[in-house]
């Protein structure tokens, strides 16, 4: 979500500011880290076999994340 958010921000909101250059190197670098982050994170659940099933907004600042693991059989 914080990647959605921050896309949608980088494109729309600072691209019309008159000191747009200096923010835009700077979100263009935290939008890489945090994708980075994601995707590593999302590699680590996967490995443990645990894996995220609905990601929810519940307003401007909480959001609900239901995660399953999955159970080995014997």
């Amino acid at each position: 979500m914080a990647v959605q958010s921050l896309q949608r921000d980088f494109f729309f909101v600072i691209e019309n500011l008159k000191m747009s250059k200096v923010y835009l190197s700077i979100l263009d670098k935290l939008l890489k880290d945090i994708s980075y982050d994601y995707y590593n994170s999302k590699r680590l659940l996967a490995k443990d076999k645990i894996r995220l099933v609905k990601c929810e907004k519940i307003d401007e600042y909480f959001s609900a994340v239901c995660i399953l693991r999955q159970q080995e059989m014997m």
